[in-house]
This record gives structure tokens, C-alpha cells and sequence, in this order.
């Protein structure tokens, strides 16, 4: 039997602020060579 999904835990001002800036760091960095690898492996195993 699965366990229960525990609530998120909700934010709040300086944890929250930071939480944000590494979210947009990461939605704007450019794609890694190990993504870009492992998109190819995925891509190959769904023949």
C-alpha cells in the first residue's frame, strides 16, 4: 500500500524569495550535456 502524499509545506518571505530565484535560474540556464545524453538514451529506448 502506498504511503499518504504529506501537504507542501507553504513558503514564506526570505525562503520563498530564494525559492523563486533558483527556479527562474533553472528555467533559464541552457540544457546540459548529461540532459541532452539522457534525452537521446530515452529517445532510443522508446523504439
Amino acid at each position: 500500500m502506498a504511503k499518504p502524499i504529506r501537504a507542501t509545506p507553504a513558503l514564506r518571505g526570505k525562503e520563498a524569495d530564494e525559492f523563486l530565484k533558483k527556479m527562474h535560474e533553472r528555467e533559464t540556464s541552457p540544457i546540459t550535456k548529461k540532459t541532452i545524453e539522457l534525452a537521446k538514451r530515452l529517445e532510443a529506448f522508446n523504439i
